[in-house]
């Protein structure tokens, strides 16, 4: 009966429910082990009082005694299978036991009765019933067992007792046999009874479990869905029309829509999208009513309408909304509220399931993240619109920052970026309080901007530029109450809205940037009052880094002209101190003695350095004023450096140190500018005898192992430079040592004229230097080899550069 009763799922293939129906079989085993020693015990009970009962009221000659010497011997067993069972054996095995047991107890009480014993044969369904329940194989032998046992009992017992009872003694036994297998089934029929609630109940359970598990897979199958959908897009309008159309799928309903929170608006909440109400109603504005429904919304998170009483305030707020029913979720970021996530049906009512109201609150949350990501998105895009439209700005005005029409520039690129038909740059002009049109663009006929550009604008005539002045910015539009324009001049202007931002530097206001629409009757955005203001600004500068360009360029030129100037009137007098000197120290105005000789070479030499301090001074003037023309024309290496060997003062040299020049015989005939060239090298030696006591001085020219760089290092064995002086060197007015107890003198111009001109001439040079060691300053040109058949002719005039 066991295996009968669980078949259904042994049938089964998955490993786990084998292992419940192992344990179900093992937890029937049990309650047959214990209603067999329960009703062993109320057998024996039954017996010790019945068979003196049956002898005397049913005239029987039972030997009860014995009888009951056999069931107490069957009763003292019991305490032997409960340890049988708390020791953890085999509990089929027990059954077996226990029935074997029971029977051959049976069978020796029906021998103990003798004849009467006959009488008493049903009693074999004590153990054949139970053994039934266990298995067909179990209730097969117990029946073969008691077959047998009740056949030796004919064998061995006459069945005189039979023949000799009376009617009533027969009734009596029946009643008392039928009466202890009826007491002994009663037991397994409440096991049954127990084991039945037992299986509804874990039914029942495992129902709720599969509608949770349910609920709780539809729940995260639809966020799933809804995650993916939102995700796949920043644009606002698609993340909700993707979200609207997922809702509606997964939760089944007729319609939803999503509102947004807005405090400006009556409602406290406006209507951004929805699907399944028709056009008309995603129209319509939502107005005051729903301000009350949208407080308990904000309080409860969750608001279910299972139905739209007429007169409710949910009716009202959704008056000629075509609903019926509606579940309503807040959609929160963190502790802020977004707006609310809606859906529902149009004609249905009634409550919605668990999972229709987990997963409306799960899209809720998960709409609130993707509507701010979104929201976020499109306010840096916007921002990064306008930085890239105010960087292009940026770029014009400093193209044209000296353009006489960078102003008409400016304007034209501000109508276009603003989406205005007309933009003027007004500036102020402080003595009569008027603005004057400077620049601007319009799309109307150039005679009526022109003769807009020559009338004086009064500022009682604008009080918008008052306003923009105080307070950075203002604008007016067609039915705005403010005025701040007269109104004959909309007309004359044709516009019908206009903004204004003013123009500052250093905190004053110099004019102001306008901007105005013919088409745009309502206020300007945010991200146009952005725009314009930072256009504005671009202006300001402009007109301020014009204004300064020019300051600086008059300086500068007047800079250089007195510089020439002063170069000129200064050479000329020290030439002529220069040639009288000489003539002295040669004897010309009569004898001098050796000391007053020495005394001549020592002011010679003082003016010549000064002549050449002033030269350098004029050379790098002409450097920064890029007078200094490339004249190129072949030239001999060879030659050149012998010419500044030739060229250098005795006075430099110093005695104990050598000065060589060497060129490489394979070096070609090249083109370059000879005078520039000359100046490099004879300015690096003379640096070299400045800084070299005893020692060498060495120039080597030649060419790189590829033959396209010339290279002309210049030696030393001097001083040397330190690491941290080799990167100032060639700047201008810098020296190493720039204390006022220096060694070495001089103004710094020498290495900087050198890095110039090398520049100029197309190559670059670099210093290597340790200090004790001296130095090595190499100089790399490119090779320009001049033409063997004929001359290279000069560009233009070499220039005379003395270093």
């Amino acid at each position: 009966m066991l295996r009968d009763f669980v078949r259904p799922s042994t049938e089964r293939t998955d490993p786990a429910p084998a292992v419940s129906v192992a344990a179900l079989e093992q937890s029937d085993l049990a309650a047959i082990n214990r209603w067999l020693s329960v009703t062993r015990t109320r057998t024996v009970l039954i017996v010790l009082f019945a068979l003196p009962a049956l002898a005397y009221f049913g005239g029987l000659d039972l030997q009860w005694q014995r009888v009951s010497a056999v069931v107490l011997i069957a009763a003292c067993l019991s305490p032997l299978y409960y340890w049988w069972m708390r020791a953890g054996r085999d509990l089929r095995a027990l059954v077996y036991v226990q029935l074997i047991a029971d029977t051959l107890l049976v069978t020796a009480g029906l021998f103990v009765l003798g004849p009467e014993g006959h009488l008493f044969r049903y009693f074999y369904f004590m153990t054949i019933v139970p053994a039934t329940m266990v298995s067909g194989t179990c209730g097969l032998v117990m029946t073969l067992l008691s077959a047998g046992s009740y056949a030796l009992l004919l064998v061995y017992a006459p069945l005189e007792a039979v023949h000799v009872a009376t009617e009533a003694g027969l009734f009596a036994v029946t009643v008392f046999i039928f009466g202890a297998v009826g007491n002994q089934c009663f037991f397994y029929k409440g096991h049954l009874r127990d084991k039945n609630r037992e299986l509804v109940t874990s039914g029942v359970r495992v129902a709720e479990v599969n509608a949770e598990l349910q609920t709780a897979v539809e729940t995260a199958t639809g966020l799933c869905e809804v995650s993916r959908a939102v995700g796949e897009s920043l644009d606002l309008g698609v993340v909700v029309d993707r979200l609207h159309s997922v809702a509606v799928e997964r939760l089944k309903t007729d319609w939803c829509a999503t509102f947004l929170v807005e405090p400006a608006s009556a409602a406290g909440y406006r209507l951004l999208a929805s699907r399944g109400l028709g056009n008309r109603t995603s129209r319509a504005a939502l107005d005051s009513a729903f301000w009350s429904f949208g407080v308990q919304l904000a309080a409860e998170n969750l608001v279910e309408l299972t139905e739209l009483r007429p007169g409710s305030p949910e009716a009202r707020a959704l008056q000629g909304w075509p609903v019926a029913s509606g579940l309503f979720a807040v959609m929160r970021h963190g502790n802020r509220a977004v707006g609310v996530f809606a859906t529902g049906y149009r004609e249905r009512t009634g409550s919605f399931a668990r999972h229709q109201r987990e997963l409306a609150v799960g899209i809720a949350t998960q709409a609130a993240v993707a509507i701010e990501n979104s929201v976020l998105h499109g306010r840096q895009r916007k921002e990064a619109e306008t930085s890239a439209a105010l960087l292009k700005v940026a770029e014009v005005v400093n193209a044209k920052l000296e353009a006489s029409n960078a102003l008409d520039h400016l304007a034209a690129l501000s109508a276009q970026l603003l989406r205005c038909d007309r933009v003027s740059v007004l500036l102020y002009d402080d003595e009569h309080r008027t603005f004057r049109v400077a620049a601007g663009t319009d799309r109307t006929p150039a005679v009526e901007h022109d003769e807009i550009r020559a009338l004086d604008l009064e500022v009682r005539d604008f009080p918008l530029l008052a306003q923009a002045e105080l307070e950075g910015w203002a604008q007016t539009f067609e039915g705005d109450t403010t005025s701040w324009i007269e109104s004959p001049w909309y007309g004359r202007l044709g516009l019908r809205s206009v903004m204004a931002a003013p123009l500052r530097v250093r905190g004053s206001v110099i004019g102001m940037l306008a901007a105005g629409s013919r088409d745009q009757a309502g206020p300007f955005d945010a991200e146009a009052r952005l725009l314009l203001t930072g256009i504005a600004h671009q202006a300001a500068m402009a007109l301020e880094n014009g204004r300064l360009v020019r300051n600086l360029r008059a300086a500068n030129s007047l800079k250089t002209e007195f510089i020439s100037t002063m170069s000129h009137e200064l050479r000329t007098p020290l030439n002529a101190i220069i040639g009288y000197n000489e003539l002295l120290g040669e004897g010309e105005f009569g004898t001098v003695t050796d000391q007053q000789r020495e005394i001549c070479g020592k002011v010679l030499g003082a003016s010549r350095q000064l002549l050449e301090l002033i030269q350098a001074t004029l050379d790098v003037s002409r450097l920064e004023s890029g007078a200094l023309p490339v004249s190129l024309e072949a030239l001999d290496i060879e030659a050149m450096l012998a010419e500044v060997d030739a060229q250098l003062p005795t006075s430099l040299v110093k005695p104990g140190v050598t000065v060589s020049f060497a060129t490489d015989p394979s070096m070609p005939c090249m083109v370059s500018d000879h005078a520039k060239l000359k100046t490099v090298v004879r300015n690096l030696v003379h640096n070299a005898l400045k800084f070299t006591d005893t020692g060498f001085v060495r120039v080597e020219a030649g060419l790189d192992d590829e033959g396209q760089h010339l290279i002309i290092a210049v030696r030393d064995s001097g001083v040397g430079i330190e690491a941290e002086g080799q990167a100032i060197v060639f700047e201008m007015f810098r020296q190493v040592d720039g204390s006022d107890r220096r060694r070495h003198d001089g103004v710094g111009l020498g290495l900087y004229i050198v890095q110039r001109l090398t520049t100029l001439l197309g190559g670059s040079i670099v210093v290597e230097s340790e200090v004790g060691q001296g130095s090595c300053f190499r100089v790399r040109l490119p090779v320009v080899r001049a033409n063997p058949q004929s001359d290279q002719a000069a560009v233009s005039e070499p220039a005379a550069i003395t270093g």
